[in-house]
């Protein structure tokens, strides 16, 4: 009881720090990735309090709201995405938002004194812009993250994150359209929902 409470305090605590993101346009290609950012640490945070369900549940607003998912998931799958009606693309984007969020949770699961900092933003069009940030570990290791942002009508969103020099969404174009050659949509849907629930499902 003493868990479901203290998480349910960290939700009402980030709920209240983000509440203010979708009435306001975010005039700063940097706001996004920064909102991301709060969010990944704060997750972090709660430690061995919240496991990869709380903080995907802490995440899941948040990343839902910085990414431009409708973008992603077109570009994610290339031509297959003139095959799927208004419903499918629908599903295939909460798909990925799921599989993101999954993936984030699972990944930034601890806190060790990591922080964030963005070194410089670049806008190579008016509606484009490469936002360059850092990872920097308690040790002093230092992960470059990269970000593509692209201008909407309610304001900039992130399209898609370089860690590395590795590009997430060339990496999910190449996974999709490679499966969906062979196999259904529903199918693909599937199997990222199955990722999605060994985050999701909790301690058994």
């Amino acid at each position: 009881m003493a868990l479901k409470q203290y998480t349910w305090l960290i939700g009402f605590c980030l709920t209240i720090a983000f509440a203010g993101y979708s009435a306001a346009q975010d005039t700063s290609p940097g706001v996004p990735v920064e909102k991301l950012h709060n969010a990944l640490l704060a997750a972090m945070r709660t430690g061995p309090e919240t496991d990869c369900a709380g903080r995907y549940e802490l995440l899941l607003p948040v990343v839902r709201q910085v990414f431009d998912f409708d973008l992603v998931a077109r570009l994610a799958v290339g031509r297959f995405w003139r095959r799927f009606d208004k419903s499918q693309r629908a599903a295939l984007k909460n798909a990925i938002l799921d599989m993101s969020t999954a993936t984030y949770a699972q990944n930034f699961d601890s806190f060790t004194g990591e922080r964030f900092t963005t070194v410089s933003v670049d806008r190579p069009r008016k509606n484009k812009a490469i936002v360059k940030t850092l990872l920097i570990t308690a040790k002093g290791e230092k992960v470059d993250l990269d970000y593509i942002c692209r201008l909407k009508a309610d304001g900039w969103r992130i399209v898609s994150v370089s860690a590395k020099g590795v590009n997430d969404l060339s990496m999910k174009r190449a996974e999709y359209t490679s499966f969906l050659k062979t196999h259904s949509l529903d199918e693909m849907i599937e199997k990222l929902a199955k990722k999605v629930k060994k985050c999701t499902r909790g301690p058994s």
